[in-house]
């Protein structure tokens, strides 16, 4: 579909008709993928209105499914520019007044103390960070959380140039989202995590994990976060449906679609289901009725509808209410607001968690080379032929994962990504090793393209148990 716009032309007419059929398509499940409604180069759109001096006349937020990603994110990148601007600013007008008020004009400099208030500046104790992240987030006033995030391990030098922030975003995650932790349950089948219903953990948590994840949009950090879809359509109130559940539990899901697919009237014999919902944890399994007198109530073709919206409903909502009430509190603090608004659910979860729009020969232009090593080095162009030509696909998200902490890219694409492969003196013996924080790739100078193969599919099989810092 190709649209033209003149100046005569209301172009409110067209776009409130697709608008229409964006709603319709949201009620049906999205039978149309929701992309087919984006304006291609919709850029120009909005250049267009600009020079015609149309923007005050027609507000785009009110069609933001006509916006491709790329644009709302620069939205939101440039709306986090400048709530963390006025944030600062903020703080530095407090700090002049107090100069001017306390100060002889002649004597009136800026305290050092002061570089502190234009960031969000947070001390994490390596051996307690749940602990001291969780003690100092608590404190934290709403307008703070729009600052830069700066990261200071206690005890160690340093400043954060990124490596810090990343590093305590991928430390925290791998120890909250564990689920010997308690918070979230892990379905083992889709390696997909939901809300602990049968959770012990205060709530204060679970708001400080719904803060990160919006401290880590705010600072373009991507973020290890398994939660399936239906997590970003809640936090954009859009409606959830059982192929939701297929993302979570495709057992479950498929059970539910048998009941709603089988059309005998002895359904309450075959299925002998009743109208409950029951969770398991560490073997303690937790049952509530779906309706009042559930465990009397027995699924049957009359009310099989009414049973699988009421489990799906159970699912995502009703059995983790307070839970997810406090994780959304916390995110909203962080990320709410009209811009985040204008994103689709799964937009949204591609600013958490990146994307998965690969270029590989892109990626591999964006490298820079340190130590002796350049991009005709023997070493190097052995690393790129086994790359490209011996590695599957999947293979190569592997060692993005390897060097980076996880197999996505940024919203933004492969150009966000600042990648380091640097030499390492002394044995051939030794394993290629990354420095997960800072993107680098330590490579050994292996004499042969055997050899490096070898030592590099070492390195990516046992990554998760050594070989990255």
């Amino acid at each position: 579909m190709t649209l033209i716009f003149t100046d005569e032309m209301n172009i409110s007419i067209p776009l409130n008709m697709l608008k229409k059929l964006y709603k319709i398509n949201e009620e049906m499940e999205e039978i149309v993928p929701y992309a087919a409604f984006y304006i291609p180069k919709s850029k120009n759109l909005l250049m267009w209105l600009n020079m015609n001096m149309l923007s005050p006349c027609l507000n785009l937020i009110d069609y933001p499914f006509v916006l491709e990603n790329d644009v709302k994110m620069n939205s939101i990148i440039q709306d986090n520019i400048l709530q963390q601007q006025a944030a600062m600013d903020e703080q530095i007008q407090l700090q002049i007044f107090q100069q001017l008020a306390f100060t002889p004009m002649f004597s009136m400099h800026m305290h050092p103390a002061f570089q502190h208030l234009l960031h969000l500046r947070i001390t994490i104790e390596r051996e307690n960070i749940v602990g001291s992240a969780l003690e100092q987030l608590r404190s934290v006033l709403k307008e703070d959380f729009k600052k830069p995030l700066k990261i200071q391990f206690d005890g160690e030098p340093g400043v954060d140039d990124g490596g810090p922030c990343k590093e305590f975003f991928l430390l925290i995650f791998k120890e909250i989202l564990d689920p010997e932790f308690g918070m979230f349950k892990v379905f083992s089948k889709t390696e997909r995590i939901w809300f602990n219903p049968q959770s012990v953990k205060d709530n204060s948590m679970f708001r400080m994990v719904g803060i990160l994840c919006g401290l880590a949009i705010y600072n373009q950090v991507i973020v290890e976060l398994p939660f399936p879809l239906a997590l970003y359509k809640k936090l954009l109130n859009k409606p959830v449906f059982l192929s939701d559940l297929s993302q979570l539990d495709p057992t479950m899901a498929s059970g539910l679609k048998n009941i709603m697919d089988y059309d005998g009237f002895d359904l309450q014999d075959i299925f002998d289901v009743p109208f409950q919902f029951s969770s398991k944890f560490r073997g303690d399994v937790h049952t509530i009725d779906l309706k009042e007198g559930g465990k009397d109530i027995l699924v049957t073709y009359e009310n099989k509808q009414e049973f699988v919206d009421l489990y799906v409903k159970c699912m995502f909502n009703e059995s983790i209410k307070e839970q997810y009430s406090a994780f959304a509190e916390g995110f909203h603090q962080v990320c709410g607001g009209p811009i985040l608004q204008m994103f689709h659910p799964e937009e949204l979860m591609s600013l958490v968690v990146g994307n998965e729009i690969y270029d590989w020969e892109e990626f591999e232009s964006l490298v820079e080379y340190r130590g002796i090593y350049n991009k005709e080095h023997k070493t190097i162009k052995y690393f790129w032929e086994v790359f490209h030509h011996e590695l599957t696909e999947e293979e190569r998200k592997k060692f993005l994962e390897f060097l980076t902490g996880s197999d996505r890219i940024p919203v933004q694409g492969m150009a966000q990504l600042k990648v380091i492969f640097q030499s390492v003196f002394g044995s051939t013996d030794f394993l290629p090793f990354a420095q997960t924080c800072y993107n680098y790739f330590n490579l050994p100078m292996y004499k042969s393209k055997e050899k490096l193969r070898q030592k590099l599919m070492i390195a990516l099989e046992y990554a998760h148990g050594f070989g990255r810092v």
